[in-house]
């Protein structure tokens, strides 16, 4: 499987667990009031959820060649970019007042980007349409710093194992 795909996947398994974790948060009006209410929470959620990603890029096959390594999240970033589109085309200047899940322009692009979106809205940028096409960069760029310190550790591993090589050579 192709890091494109795995990528896909491992953003499929992002939506699935903010899906879940704002799930939880909402259930009782008291920690909703708590994790909404102190900005705090809301970085520390959004901080997790990159998080995720960072974690799940590890995932990601090096056997390809490091400049290749920029390309992971292009199928996310493509999808994203698609829907915004369609959702933008098809609501115009209603684009930012209709609400999650309101219109079947924005449905599709709510729930694929819903870890995304859910961030920018948890740090007060969701009414803005340049964070919205930003935030479709997002996976695709924490994919590649995952896969960049991955190959440094990589790297730095081998280069020890040599380091003691030569040394036991002596």
């Amino acid at each position: 499987m192709n890091n494109n795909l795995r990528g896909l996947l491992f953003h499929i398994i992002v939506i699935i667990a903010t899906f879940a974790l704002s799930y939880f948060i909402n259930l009782s009006e008291e920690v909703r009031n708590l994790i909404y209410g102190n900005m705090v929470f809301r970085i520390i959620i959004v901080i997790l959820i990159l998080y995720m990603y960072f974690l799940l890029g590890k995932g990601m096959t090096k056997r390809r060649a490091p400049i290749e390594d920029i390309l992971t999240g292009n199928l996310i970033i493509f999808i994203s970019l698609l829907s915004i589109g369609v959702a933008y085309l098809g609501l115009r200047e209603k684009f930012l007042e209709v609400g999650p899940g309101d219109s079947y322009y924005r449905f599709f692009m709510d729930m694929f980007m819903y870890p995304e979106l859910y961030s920018l809205k948890l740090i007060g940028f969701y009414e803005y349409l340049e964070a919205i096409i930003a935030s479709a960069f997002v996976p695709g760029i924490i994919y590649f710093l995952s896969i960049k310190k991955s190959r440094a550790v990589i790297k730095r591993k081998k280069r020890i194992e040599r380091n003691r090589m030569r040394i036991n050579e002596k």
